[in-house]
């Protein structure tokens, strides 16, 4: 699987982003990253400037090179196996919408309490995992959303 990133229905291939000698950043409302490692990832993070992320496919133990984008507003991160923190994201305090699915390894959302922005919340395994939370107690109450962010 080729390692992708799609800004603003434009596709690349970060490989060849990656290995440009000048890097200016991506500014995008969304992008999606698919296939990543550890420094793709790594690397993806330090140009990219967005507001809605999908991140799929990235097999990766940490989540901390994502507290790079403090701009993020919505977050979907889908078919890591690898991943057992959620604590990076606790930075991610502009956060309105978070999406996780297919992270088998995550039990603990406790990190996710202190998003005082999330208004929704989607924690789901599939067809061949599951994500159990050891409590959901730490993120709630949910703020009522405001009519600007539906």
């Amino acid at each position: 699987m080729p390692h992708f990133l799609d800004h603003d229905h434009r596709g690349f291939l970060v490989e060849h982003l990656v290995d440009r000698r000048h890097r200016a950043e991506l500014h995008a409302k969304r992008a999606s990253i698919y296939g990543l490692r550890e420094a793709e990832l790594d690397s993806a993070t330090r140009f990219l400037r967005v507001e809605a992320l999908t991140v799929g496919g990235v097999h990766v133990e940490d989540l901390s090179v994502l507290a790079r984008l403090p701009e993020l507003r919505w977050l979907e991160i889908s078919w890591n196996t690898k991943v057992r923190s959620l604590e990076p994201l606790a930075k991610l305090t502009r956060l309105e919408r978070l999406w996780i699915e297919h992270t088998p390894k995550i039990a603990d959302i406790t990190p996710l309490g202190d998003l005082r922005n999330l208004v929704a919340l989607g924690y789901e395994g599939g067809m061949w995992s599951k994500n159990t939370a050891e409590s959901l107690e730490p993120i709630g109450p949910f703020a009522p959303p405001d009519d600007d962010r539906a």
